[in-house]
């Protein structure tokens, strides 16, 4: 069906799903940038490689799960 054809409710079903997902991806992208924040994550800065501190097991475990979330869809 093209947007013409569609009743309103599905198009604003469609449009509440859309919404949704986009707020779901903005959330996983705050919790990884908090993640960043607080020195749990290391990343790189002109092929040099910055720790600031070892992560515990729950960080590693919040870590894994926020990529897999994010990259197993």
């Amino acid at each position: 069906m093209t947007e013409e054809t569609k009743k309103p409710e599905e198009v604003r079903s469609e449009n509440i799903q859309d919404t949704l997902k986009h707020i779901q991806e903005l959330e996983h992208t705050a919790r990884l940038e908090d993640l960043i924040k607080d020195n749990a994550i290391e990343f790189f800065v002109e092929e040099k490689k910055y720790r600031v501190r070892q992560l515990t097991p729950g960080e590693k475990k919040e870590i894994f799960k926020e990529q897999r979330k994010l990259y197993t869809k």
